[in-house]
C-alpha cells in the first residue's frame, strides 16, 4: 500500500480484493495506536509514522523471504554442514576428489573435516557426531555397531590353517 498510494492498486498487485486490504491496514494502525496514511476522496499519503515504519517493513519482509530460502535449501541438502571424519590412506586418496564435487555442486554446504583412526570413526558414527566416515574396512565391527546390518560372514584377516592328515 505504501508504494502503490492506491487501495484498488495494492490490492491488485497483492492478489487480493480491496476490503480485505482495508481492514488489515485499519487493524495494524489499531494495535501500532497510530494512523498510517491520510486518506482523502482523492489520494492516499502515509503519514511521518508511516514514513519511518516503511523501511522496517521492507527489511522483515526482505528477512522473511531469507529464512524461507535458507530453510528450504537446507531442507534439500543444499546448504548446511557435513561432517566427514577420514582416515590418513583416504585424505590422500578419495577425500580430495569428495571435496572437489561437494564443492561444485553444493556450495551452500560447509564441509568439517577431521582426521580419525577407524575405530574412533564407527564411534562418531555412533554417536552422530559424524556423517560419513572414509574408513579402513572392519566389517564384522561394523556390522554389529550399525543398527539394522549383520555381521558378515566369511570375511576375516588372517592365517587360514587346516587340519593335517595324520
Amino acid at each position: 500500500m505504501a508504494e502503490e498510494l492506491h487501495f484498488g492498486e495494492a490490492a491488485a498487485r497483492l492478489q487480493m480484493t480491496q476490503p480485505p486490504l482495508s481492514r488489515q491496514i485499519q487493524q495494524l494502525e489499531r494495535e501500532l495506536d497510530t494512523q498510517l496514511f491520510v486518506r482523502t476522496s482523492r489520494r492516499v499519503v502515509l503519514t511521518e509514522a508511516g514514513r519511518v515504519l516503511l523501511p522496517h517493513a521492507r527489511q522483515l519482509l526482505d528477512l522473511a523471504d531469507r529464512a524461507a530460502a535458507d530453510t528450504k535449501a537446507v531442507g534439500l541438502g543444499a546448504e548446511g554442514s557435513l561432517s566427514i571424519a577420514y582416515t590418513a590412506m583416504s585424505g590422500r586418496s578419495i577425500l580430495p576428489a569428495i571435496v572437489k564435487l561437494v564443492n561444485k555442486h553444493l556450495p551452500g554446504v560447509r564441509l568439517n573435516l577431521t582426521e580419525r583412526i577407524t575405530a574412533d570413526q564407527l564411534d562418531e558414527i555412533e554417536r552422530g557426531t559424524v556423517h560419513i566416515g572414509l574408513l579402513h574396512p572392519q566389517l564384522n565391527r561394523l556390522a554389529r555397531r550399525v543398527p539394522g546390518r549383520r555381521p558378515a560372514r566369511g570375511c576375516g584377516a588372517g592365517r587360514q590353517t587346516r587340519p593335517r592328515a595324520g
